[in-house]
């Protein structure tokens, strides 16, 4: 995930003895926590509150599952998106992106052996403009099941992130993973004309963008697209949380409706026989 830096340099003008043993302890502490990767063993242990919550008759996992595909880049990178329109529509994190650009996204869920599609961007936000961290996708086919947008959750509330971890083993270059953690903020998201930024403190790492934010019962919160980081000095600081956004549901209707208009019709009946003629 793009990794996001806020704060400054600490100051510590001399002082008292106190003072500079004090600002000593400070940066000791920043450096001994310097914000690393989430270990594997911090991101299965929050897998382990997937356990134990259920949407309908499935579990929350294969809900989201469902709904979720593992997004690859031309050159390789590795990140998610997530189903939100049964006409073939799909919202991922724009960075890294271009228009027009074309990824696959490789389905894992009820497939034996997993199911590679390609996908157009038909719609980036311009993030080096202070545009959302957003893209939306189309595949060719419709899509079976979809998300329904949750009401923007209160602070404090659990929160369920899905991610992309690294494969060894032959087969795709990444499986899915379920994490969880809790809202901490909600707020306007700069330059994003009325979405919000949804910070919190799910262990997601880089892959894990694009990914979808639910609340309990299943439904889209908003999509990943940032860990966030304090720093002290440079290179010297700790996590704060990961941030996802929400974008308000008019402009992704109406991106999506763009998009329909510019959608090639797709071939009549008489245009794909051979003769010419229409079909019975």
């Amino acid at each position: 995930m793009t990794r996001f830096s806020i704060g400054g340099p600490a100051r510590h003008p001399g002082g008292p003895p106190f003072g500079r043993v004090l600002a000593f302890v400070i940066v000791a502490a920043a450096i001994a926590g310097c914000q690393q990767r989430p270990s594997t063993e911090q991101r299965r242990v929050s897998a382990a509150a997937w356990s134990g919550h259920w949407v309908g008759s499935e579990t929350l996992q294969q809900h989201v599952g469902r709904r979720t595909a593992l997004m690859v880049t031309p050159w390789g990178a590795v990140g998610c998106a997530v189903a939100i329109d049964a006409r073939g529509y799909l919202l991922t994190s724009a960075h890294g992106l271009t228009d027009g650009a074309a990824v696959s996204l490789v389905r894992l869920s009820g497939a034996r052996w997993p199911q590679s599609e390609r996908a157009e961007v038909v719609w980036r936000g311009d993030v080096e403009q202070g545009g959302p961290d957003l893209a939306l996708l189309r595949v060719a086919r419709p899509l079976a099941a979809v998300f329904a947008w949750a009401a923007p959750p209160p602070v404090g509330s659990p929160v369920f992130a899905m991610g992309s971890q690294r494969h060894e083993a032959p087969g795709p270059p990444a499986v899915l993973i379920g994490l969880a953690g809790r809202v901490r903020r909600l707020t306007p998201e700069p330059g994003a004309a009325g979405g919000w930024r949804v910070e919190h403190d799910a262990p997601l790492q880089p892959g894990d963008s694009g990914g979808p934010v639910v609340d309990a019962t299943g439904r889209l919160v908003a999509v990943s697209y940032a860990t966030a980081r304090r720093v002290l000095l440079p290179g010297v600081g700790w996590s704060i949380g990961a941030w996802a956004y929400r974008p308000p549901a008019e402009a992704i209707e109406r991106r999506i409706a763009e998009a329909e208009r510019r959608r090639p019709a797709a071939p009549s009946l008489g245009a794909m026989s051979g003769d010419g003629g229409g079909g019975r």
